[in-house]
């Protein structure tokens, strides 16, 4: 997918919380927003377009927070990890790459720690729900969908993006109350629900247990991140879940950054750690069934010509 990285070095791999693996110079770079859910649930197409990358010189399948419950028999299962062109990566995987006697460096997250909704590692595992975070739980809800999403949900993204973009920080102090913070849970499970909540909803969430909707809309999440994390760490958090990673992206000392996630594709120059440039891009959605799948595509720059970070459109 991204042939031209043939004439570059790929000279180590960093991965947060897994064995390092050797890494061919032809490393699927576009692959960093497959979901890998329940492997025996899976549509056909997908498991079709899992087939076709174990045929590839090298995947490297960075897992996201629909694929946290992945185990090792389930990849072992469809003969992923066999053999030394397909490897998954739990975390964060660091390319460091060497052109012309220079070293760049380029970052493949998910991107889901950074978003306070969709969070396993940068929350207190006191507020996970039985291990599981708000977005699991919303996931569940969609599954008892029984009618047409609610539009509210949209209004109110639009507003909280607004409300943030003036008051700052400061915002998140309206989501604290209980009144608020119930009245911005419910919203957004009436969203994935498809309909208004009543006091019998429940959604299975693991080992046979059910959880009560009502009950859990009452859960203070915003007001408990703040109380463990600080302020501006959970600010920082709350706006990745309205898709706006920049302060993130000022924690980075790489010189490319890739996440996906949001499931709508970006790029842009944001500042990064100490002040360097950091350019960032969203792989957006590269599922068949998405209107329209795009991925990312990196060419390392030449003595002769300039490097190149884009995102491409499927058009087949």
């Amino acid at each position: 997918m991204v042939d031209s990285m043939a004439q570059s070095e790929f000279s180590s791999v960093v991965e947060t919380g897994s064995p390092s693996p050797r890494v061919d110079p032809k490393v699927a770079a576009a692959l960093t927003d497959l979901f890998l859910e329940d492997f025996e649930l899976r549509p056909e197409d997908e498991v079709e377009s899992i087939e076709d990358a174990k045929q590839k010189d090298l995947t490297v399948y960075i897992l996201g927070n629909h694929d946290h419950n992945v185990r090792p028999w389930m990849a072992d299962k469809l003969g992923l990890t066999s053999g030394d062109r397909f490897h998954l990566v739990r975390g964060v995987l660091v390319l460091e790459v060497k052109v012309e006697g220079r070293q760049y460096r380029v970052r493949f997250e998910h991107g889901h720690d950074e978003d306070i909704f969709n969070s396993y590692g940068g929350v207190a595992e006191e507020d996970l729900i039985g291990g599981e975070p708000f977005g699991y739980i919303t996931s569940r809800t969609s599954g008892k969908r029984d009618g047409d999403p609610l539009p509210v949900l949209d209004k109110m993204f639009a507003g909280a993006v607004a409300v943030y973009n003036l008051l700052g920080s400061q915002a998140l102090h309206l989501l604290c109350s209980r009144d608020r913070s119930e009245k911005f849970m419910r919203i957004i499970l009436e969203h994935f629900l498809g309909r208004r909540m009543t006091d019998d909803d429940v959604v299975f969430y693991r080992d046979d247990q059910y959880l009560n909707l009502k009950k859990y809309s009452r859960f203070q999440l915003v007001k408990r991140c703040i109380d463990r994390h600080g302020l501006e760490r959970a600010f920082s958090m709350y706006k990745a879940a309205f898709h706006d990673y920049a302060d993130f992206l000022r924690t980075c000392g790489e010189d490319v950054v890739v996440l996906g996630h949001t499931h709508k594709w970006t790029t842009g120059r944001f500042a990064g750690k100490g002040d360097r440039e950091v350019l960032y891009a969203n792989t957006g959605a590269w599922c068949t069934r998405v209107k329209e799948p795009t991925y990312v595509r990196i060419v390392p720059p030449t003595s002769l010509e300039d490097g190149l970070v884009e995102v491409v459109a499927v058009t087949e």
